[in-house]
């Protein structure tokens, strides 16, 4: 997912003559492609945008927002949908055995095809939920799962599938990603960079792992996390453990260099108390090793890397975010505070955004410097009434996704607004939920719409200046089915998590 945030987050391979830094600099070569040539033409074809990982797509999108549609009611969705050439939408969800864990959407919320629903682990199961489908240049759909990785035709016709245990796999993919070659790829959990021809499924190159351990011992999931049939029972401790990066090695999706080709990807490190940011070339005669760069504890955050390309950006499982030169692997500044379960976004200007908390913050995406910091509990003591005991706060709950607005940057963030309770410090309990268009400039609030459920996942711009907000309802679940009897009756929530997609058109 990228880390996912939480209610709790290479044309050739560089020869000998560039292993240095690729010739890139923001002040001569600021506008590098998004993505590499394999990537559709679409607003939102990947995870995070692009291949860069950016979370930023550049088009018009109007502050104020309405509602357009909902979809896929009791459905976790936590890599929200990606888009094809088309403009339609592609779902994963992972409820397994008897439902589709892969639906196209078209624009108005209508299905068109949806993936044959799981009876055993050899159908398209619910490791899809951690793995947004990827659309290639030619509109192909390709979607992992637990154990495989498929191909479908814009029209749900199933193309080939790639058993991903018999080419030495223990772990599933967390997206795939295309490399400069054109091939999809991905790298496991458990490690293994494994690439496959696009059009056979057959795989290329030799089976490349990385040198690190996998992390910190499983936590138990949050008392009631994607219950009620959001998410497979079978799933929810393996789904856990990616997002908090436990007991895996990589839990995180690559950012591929648009020009150099080059991935990038965190995981562990020398030790299950390391992690490390890993530079990996690839060629046609297979990948290796560019460098290491060590980093704090865990499988951190997805990395991003900057609009000029000089830079990669990547928080740890500490909470701290390192930038790093893309060719190097050289650090060239920490800043600590950050959501080291969240993906850095990254803006057109080069400003690199994460948050801390109930804080939002701006860092120059060149020195690090802070740019602007704001807290949200002032929206919450606007939007809610004086509660009896507690304070208000306003929560991040979304991967910060950037667009481009009528006058300048719009980021937006799903932010739950709620009753901080004694010895729950830094929590907001949820009475209201809103997306909210936030000045890129200066972190003020242009607009709100409510939204009906926790998100913890991500925002997608879409074609006509459309958002859909996908819903993974973590906080929402964890609060109704792990503490809702231990809750005073007047914050006691008194309907199960929604979850599922909403989609949102421009208001004006």
């Amino acid at each position: 997912m990228h880390r996912r945030t939480l209610a709790v987050s290479l044309a050739l391979a560089l020869t000998s003559a560039c292993q240095q830094a690729p010739p890139l600099d923001s002040r001569k070569d600021p506008s590098i492609a998004a993505s590499g040539p394999a990537y559709a033409d679409s607003s939102w074809p990947t995870l995070h945008g692009d291949s860069r990982n950016s979370d930023y797509a550049p088009m018009l999108v109007a502050p104020r927002m309405r509602l357009a549609w909902e979809s896929l009611d009791g459905a976790a969705i936590w890599v929200g949908p990606t888009i094809g050439p088309e403009g339609n939408l592609y779902v994963s969800t992972g409820q397994g055995q008897g439902h589709s864990n892969l639906r196209a959407l078209d624009s108005q919320g209508n299905l068109l095809w949806e993936a044959g629903p799981q009876e055993t682990l050899a159908d398209l199961d619910h490791g899809a939920v951690i793995n947004a489908p990827v659309i290639d240049v030619d509109g192909h759909v390709y979607q992992a799962d637990s154990n495989q990785l498929w191909s479908f035709n814009a029209t749900g016709d199933v193309r080939w599938v790639a058993n991903l245990p018999a080419h030495g796999a223990e772990g599933l993919f967390v997206t795939p990603i295309f490399t400069q070659e054109g091939h999809i790829a991905g790298i496991t959990t458990d490690g293994k960079l494994l690439a496959f021809d696009r059009a056979t499924g057959r795989r290329v190159w030799r089976v490349f792992e990385l040198p690190g351990r996998p992390g910190p011992p499983a936590l138990a999931p949050p008392p009631g996390f994607n219950l009620g049939g959001m998410l497979a029972e079978s799933f929810r401790q393996p789904m856990w453990n990616i997002v908090m990066g436990r007991e895996v090695v990589v839990g995180n999706t690559p950012a591929v260099h648009p020009v150099t080709g080059r991935i990038f990807i965190t995981g562990g490190g020398a030790s299950a108390e390391e992690g490390a940011l890993y530079g990996i070339d690839t060629s046609e005669a297979g990948p290796s090793l560019a460098f290491t760069t060590p980093m704090g504890a865990g499988s951190g955050t997805s990395p991003a890397i900057s609009p000029d390309g000089s830079l990669v950006y990547a928080a740890d499982g500490d909470g701290r975010l390192l930038a790093v030169e893309a060719g190097t692997g050289d650090v060239v500044w920490r800043a600590d505070g950050v959501q080291s379960a969240a993906s850095p976004s990254v803006g057109p200007d080069g400003t690199v955004y994460s948050f801390s908390g109930p804080d939002i913050v701006a860092l120059d995406g060149a020195s690090g410097k802070l740019r602007w910091s704001r807290s949200y509990d002032a929206l919450a003591e606007k939007e809610l009434p004086a509660p009896g005991f507690g304070r208000l706060r306003g929560n991040i709950d979304s991967v910060l996704t950037l667009t481009d607005g009528p006058d300048g940057t719009i980021l937006w963030a799903c932010i739950n607004l709620g009753i901080e309770l004694p010895g729950a410090e830094s929590f907001a309990l949820p009475q209201q939920v809103a997306l909210v268009a936030i000045d890129a400039a200066d972190g003020s609030v242009l607009s709100t719409i409510p939204i009906r459920d926790t998100s913890s996942a991500v925002i997608v711009p879409g074609p006509g200046g459309r958002l859909y907000v996908s819903l993974a309802g973590v906080t929402s679940s964890s609060i109704y089915y792990g503490l809702r009897e231990q809750l005073p009756d007047a914050l006691r929530p008194t309907e199960p998590p929604k979850a599922g997609l909403v989609a949102l058109e421009p208001a004006d």
